[in-house]
This record gives C-alpha cells, sequence and structure tokens, in this order.
C-alpha cells in the first residue's frame, strides 16, 4: 500500500507573490473566467445526461445512414478501385464516419472564444 496524505512530508512555506497570482487568476470567482471555462454544452459546467443520450443518438442515426447499402455505390463512383472490394468500401465508410463523428462531437468548440495570455 501507499501512504496516507496526512503522514506526506509537507513545507509550510507561504507562496511567493507570483504564486499567489496564479493561483488567483486560476481560481478567480468573476463570472467572466466562469463563462470562458464552461463548455458550450451544459448551462451549470458539466454535461448532463440529456446531453450524452442527444450525443449517443445521433451519433446512432448517422451510423445507420452510413451502413446503408445505397452508400457502397456512391464510394465506387466516386473512388473507383474500391468498387470491387466490399473491405475498401467498409474502411472509407469508417473514415468518412469518424470524421463526421469528429466533427458533431467538436463543434461546439468552433464558437467558443479563445483567451490569450499575453504576458
Amino acid at each position: 500500500m501507499g501512504d496516507l496524505l496526512k503522514d506526506l512530508p509537507t513545507d509550510y512555506i507561504p507562496p511567493s507573490a507570483e504564486e499567489s497570482d496564479v493561483l488567483r487568476v486560476l481560481y478567480d470567482d468573476s463570472e467572466v473566467i466562469k463563462q470562458q471555462n464552461r463548455p458550450p454544452s451544459a448551462p451549470g459546467g458539466s454535461r448532463t445526461l440529456a446531453d450524452e443520450i442527444t450525443t449517443a443518438a445521433t451519433l446512432a442515426i448517422v451510423f445507420a445512414v452510413f451502413a446503408g447499402g445505397w452508400w457502397d455505390d456512391i464510394i465506387g463512383r466516386m473512388i473507383p478501385p474500391t468498387k470491387g472490394s466490399a473491405v475498401s468500401v467498409l474502411i472509407v465508410k469508417s473514415v468518412v464516419f469518424m470524421m463526421v463523428a469528429y466533427i458533431m462531437l467538436n463543434s461546439g468548440l468552433l464558437g467558443r472564444p479563445t483567451t490569450s495570455t499575453g504576458s
């Protein structure tokens, strides 16, 4: 087992001015910092069960759309080497699904303001 936290050696040196500034900036209670650090999906700062269910249902619908056989014909026309191989069509469909899922899952980050830490 490991040591208990209370038994670990600690120093009691107060933080320097720079460390205090960093702590004040990181843990400030101002509303501006709270708004910038809040994910766009939920007003409380954490994802709710409804957000998770919506994401899963949306990905399931996108997967069902890509599972349709008519995509094989479209991919075969767009990428001729995949016409004779079911494996290559499956690979292309998987890559396209991953790209669409990535864009959907990260679309909330597009509108987030960037924070600059200029010195």
